[in-house]
C-alpha cells in the first residue's frame, strides 16, 4: 500500500473515533484525505475545514432566525454564508483537481450543481469537514 494511503486511512480511522462515527460522506472524505496526503495538501484541507466549520455556524444562525435578529444583520450573515460556502467549494476543487476525471465528476455532480439537492449534499460535506477541523484542533491541543 502506498504511504499516502496508509496515512490517509490512519487519519480517517482516528477521525471516525474522534467523531464517534458521525461522518456522513465516508467515501468522499476518504477521497479528499487520500488526495490531500498524496499531493501534500493537508494545509488546504485544514483551511477548507475552517471555512466549513464557519459556514455551519452561519447556517445555524440562518436556520434558527428569530425576530430579534434585524434584517441588515441577517443579510450580512447570508452573504457571509454564501462567500464561505464558495471558499469550501473552491478549496475542494483544488484538492480534487489532481484526482481522476471520475472523482472530479463525482464531486461536480454531487456537490457543485446549482440545485437544492447539491446544496444539501454540500452542507452535509461541510458537516464532515467541520468534524475534520475539530479533529485538527484536538491534535494541536495534544501537542501543547
Amino acid at each position: 500500500m502506498d504511504n499516502y494511503k496508509e496515512a490517509s486511512h490512519h487519519f480517517y480511522n482516528e477521525l471516525i473515533n474522534f467523531s464517534r462515527g458521525k461522518i456522513l460522506n465516508e467515501e468522499d472524505i476518504i477521497r479528499l484525505l487520500e488526495l490531500s496526503f498524496k499531493e501534500n495538501k493537508l494545509k488546504d484541507l485544514e483551511e477548507i475545514s475552517f471555512y466549513a466549520k464557519f459556514t455551519k455556524g452561519l447556517l445555524r444562525i440562518i436556520q434558527n432566525r428569530d425576530n430579534s435578529i434585524d434584517d441588515e444583520y441577517f443579510e450580512k450573515v447570508k452573504k457571509e454564508y454564501s462567500d464561505n460556502i464558495q471558499k469550501v467549494k473552491s478549496g475542494v476543487e483544488v484538492i480534487i483537481s489532481s484526482g481522476s476525471n471520475f472523482i472530479q465528476e463525482i464531486f461536480r455532480e454531487k456537490y457543485f450543481q446549482l440545485t437544492h439537492e447539491s446544496l444539501s449534499n454540500l452542507n452535509n460535506l461541510c458537516s464532515d469537514l467541520e468534524r475534520i477541523k475539530m479533529y485538527f484542533n484536538s491534535l494541536k491541543e495534544r501537542k501543547n
